[in-house]
């Protein structure tokens, strides 16, 4: 999805940007003005700007962020062929959209809509089973990969265990001491619960967008207000249902409680808001 907002028209995309997941973790923390300086540094300066005139875009054709990949290359070599300008960049700007994905910072979108209540939100919604399995599989939330002091910064430690910044304050010690499969189920609830006060501009069922991607993105665009780029069909051809076998059972390790709640949200997906 992230592929297919850039290859839109005029849009300017960051993939999980580093720098906001530490100002993200501070949202609650610092002063509010203090606070939108430096996001509105790092989005607009730092990057749209950088984006627009060629000096902040992953030429690395391997990664699926790669420029080459949603814009054309007559696009791409416009910006690298010659120096773009503030004053230059400013006004193409003008014209640009610039979006970022960071599912981890749900919790924090109610306070980013007060500070910023133009922002426009797209959320995609995925059954439990895919997602648990999916996390599962990557080992996210093992033991292992929480012992790495190198990921996914800022973090607290407990017990040698890294607790991501997203994890309540309260729920720190809870964390550490959760088998990997209640730190799914934690996570799925922290980005999954009732998103309706939000107010999104469009909440996209994953079942649905894989399984008819041309028409859901043609209902994202025009919900933004946004056209096909070069490369948007071409990004919409590489978008297909995955064939690994998914058992439901994987829920029945769940204590009761939160299984239910896990289910409740699962079966919510589909609620168009």
């Amino acid at each position: 999805m992230g592929k297919i907002l850039h290859s839109l028209e005029g849009v300017e995309y960051s993939f999980e940007p580093p720098m906001l997941f530490s100002l993200f973790a501070l949202m609650e923390k610092i002063d509010c003005s203090a606070w939108r300086l430096l996001y509105e540094t790092y989005l607009y300066e730092e990057f749209f700007i950088n984006a627009l005139s060629g000096r902040h875009l992953n030429c690395n054709r391997g990664d699926d962020s790669s420029i080459f990949a949603v814009k054309s290359m007559s696009e791409v070599d416009k910006r690298l062929a010659c120096s773009i300008g503030k004053s230059e960049a400013e006004k193409i700007a003008a014209n640009s959209v610039l979006a970022y994905k960071m599912p981890d910072v749900v919790p924090f979108l109610s306070l980013l809509k007060q500070y910023y209540p133009q922002t426009r939100l797209v959320m995609m919604r995925r059954n439990a089973i895919d997602t648990f399995h999916s996390i599962k599989c990557k080992g996210w939330f093992s033991d292992a990969m929480l012992r790495n002091e190198n990921l996914n910064w800022p973090n607290t430690f407990i017990n040698g265990l890294r607790v991501p910044f997203w994890v309540k304050p309260q729920d720190h010690e809870k964390w550490a001491a959760m088998d990997e499969l209640h730190r799914i189920a934690y996570y799925y609830l922290q980005t999954n619960g009732d998103i309706s006060v939000l107010k999104p501009s469009l909440v996209i069922d994953y079942d649905e967008f894989v399984t008819a991607p041309h028409e859901t993105v043609t209902t994202l665009a025009k919900t933004l207000g946004l056209q096909f780029g070069a490369k948007t069909e071409e990004v919409l051809a590489t978008v297909s249902k995955t064939d690994k076998e998914r058992p439901a059972s994987l829920l029945d390790g769940l204590e009761p409680l939160v299984k239910a709640q896990v289910e409740k949200y699962s079966s919510s997906q589909h609620i168009r808001l």
